[in-house]
């Protein structure tokens, strides 16, 4: 009998950590972020073309991330809203309403690196807190 209760303690103290993780990535997320560099590590359609273009225009671009769940990125003169939730495991970035996630590579107090993995490509996202 000792030992369910070990094992339901032990349970219970992991669910916990887990959601104090997401919290805690949650908590840090919110604000604005540059995008520093992106990087195709992958590619499969895209050419040179709109891979020079999308590098040529990072020192534009940022994404915000608001308390309420809500996200904006801005990308030259562009910008697209979603949603957001950080993964109870704290090891993704969920994007609501696209479906898109985001693995999340490093995240170390101001710098956040994301990668974003589709069919048809894969992407390295360097950002830095404003």
């Amino acid at each position: 009998m000792k030992s369910y209760k070990i094992i339901g303690i032990l349970f219970l103290f992991i669910i916990i950590s887990s959601c104090s993780i997401s919290k805690k990535i949650s908590k840090n997320l919110i604000g604005n972020w540059k995008i520093e560099s992106v990087e195709f590590v992958e590619n499969e359609n895209n050419t040179e073309h709109v891979i020079n273009t999308i590098k040529g225009i990072t020192n534009q671009s940022y994404i915000e991330f608001t308390a309420d769940k809500k996200y904006k990125l801005h990308i030259a003169d562009k910008e697209l809203y979603d949603t957001w939730t950080v993964s109870e495991d704290g090891k993704q970035i969920l994007s609501s309403e696209t479906e898109r996630y985001f693995e999340i590579i490093s995240f170390i107090e101001n710098q956040l690196i994301l990668e974003s993995i589709n069919s048809k490509s894969k992407v390295i996202i360097k950002l830095q807190k404003n």
